[in-house]
């Protein structure tokens, strides 16, 4: 816990996530570029280029921000296979005999899905079965911003991974789509990679942050604190962590106890293969605390903004 949570007596409460996409390391040579490698959960550094104006009192209350996530990183390289692996775009796995997911009577859109099995722990989220989620095929991708109560998506948790099959979509898209139609069609696999996460521009935990640093009279340069802020980012696409958001922070008011990050994706492209919501924006899957351990994925909240 940094200087400043002991003089006023706080304690940083970082229970939420974000990503916007981590910022590229500046190669220190000509070198081959190193395949990825874990980063610890504790301990990740953040390059110097971002925090070397930065007083140390500051990059102490930083580090205290930081929480474990899940970044999910596109194996563009790879065919998705039938079997349930995680998977963004292409066809979901779903149980034998499921109704494909409706909304207003109309097929809706597959988005993504996490197999717990194969991801590295993450404590508080579940070891086994199968996060899967859909939206529906509308000029909003089914956000009422927010959306609350299945109204306009679909999260399903499915025990039985392995008892889940691949299935094919019953038409194509109708309305807006966030995921271009080469993903859309043949989708991505997605591999786990535990990592760190702190908060960016447009959340609570930054705006509480840079209200203690002012009424502390610590000087600090604002674009230093964001560029440090943004090169710890767990990356486009995660789980834990802290939320996304590019126009201010959701949970507030009633919603402010939509704390966890069941998901999260942001702006990517790759060749032909891209999802965007809006301009440059993110979707973000909220659950309360108390949600996720018994796996009441039907209590999400869904939201997305963009720049």
């Amino acid at each position: 816990m940094g200087w400043l949570s002991r003089i006023f007596g706080k304690t940083q409460a970082a229970d939420a996530a974000e990503a916007a996409p981590a910022a590229e390391a500046v190669p220190i040579a000509p070198a081959v570029e190193a395949p990825p490698v874990e980063l610890p959960l504790a301990d990740t550094p953040a390059p110097a280029s971002a925090s070397a104006d930065l007083a140390p009192e500051v990059e102490d209350e930083i580090e205290a921000l930081r929480l474990p996530a899940i970044r999910l990183l596109p194996q563009t390289g790879q065919a998705v296979p039938e079997a349930p692996v995680s998977s963004l775009g292409g066809r979901p796995s779903l149980p034998e005999g499921m109704a494909w997911p409706e909304e207003d009577g109309r097929p809706m859109l597959f988005l993504a899905q996490i197999n717990y099995a194969e991801m590295p722990v993450l404590e508080g989220y579940p070891t086994e079965g199968l996060l899967s989620v859909f939206l529906a095929d509308d000029a909003t991708q089914g956000c009422a911003f927010p959306s609350l109560d299945q109204v306009g998506f679909r999260s399903f948790h499915f025990a039985d991974a392995g008892a889940c099959v691949r299935r094919d979509a019953s038409g194509a898209p109708q309305g807006a789509d966030a995921l271009s139609s080469p993903l859309r069609a043949a989708g991505v696999v997605l591999q786990g990679e535990a990592v760190t996460d702190l908060p960016g521009p447009a959340l609570r935990e930054t705006a509480a942050l840079q209200k203690r640093l002012a009424e502390a009279e610590v000087a600090y340069d604002p674009a230093m604190l964001e560029a440090r802020l943004a090169a710890g980012k767990a990356g486009a696409f995660s789980y834990g962590g802290y939320p996304v958001f590019a126009q201010g922070d959701v949970r507030q008011g009633p919603l402010r106890f939509h704390a966890k990050v069941l998901l999260q994706l942001g702006a990517w492209a790759e060749g032909d293969l891209s999802l965007g919501f809006g301009d440059g924006g993110a979707a973000n899957l909220l659950i309360k605390p108390k949600d996720l351990g018994p796996l009441r994925f039907d209590k999400v909240l869904y939201h997305y903004d963009s720049y």
